[in-house]
């Protein structure tokens, strides 16, 4: 029975880590397109962790990880989040 319980929490676990990256991902790519491509790093934590009660170390985790899907990249050093994806499709 404890090994029941135990498949069941880390199931949890795991379907809440994988929502967090999602609606952080959805956050950050939404506000990617609505700013143009560029966003500051340490507002976009701010209103992060206004929206989720999450630490900073934890959404920059989760950032980083978003981040390796390809859709953008993160430059701590200047504290800019950029796209990569054109936000501005311009038909030639």
């Amino acid at each position: 029975m404890r090994v029941l319980f135990c498949c069941r929490q880390a199931m949890k676990t795991s379907q809440l880590f994988e929502e967090r990256i999602r609606k952080v991902t959805s956050f950050v790519l939404s506000h990617l397109h609505k700013s143009n491509g560029k966003l500051w790093l340490a507002k976009t934590l701010a209103l992060l962790q206004y929206e989720t009660g999450l630490t900073k170390e934890k959404l920059m985790e989760y950032l980083t990880i978003a981040a390796d899907t390809g859709y953008f990249v993160i430059d701590v050093e200047n504290d800019v989040i950029t796209s990569i994806v054109n936000t501005n499709s311009e038909d030639e």
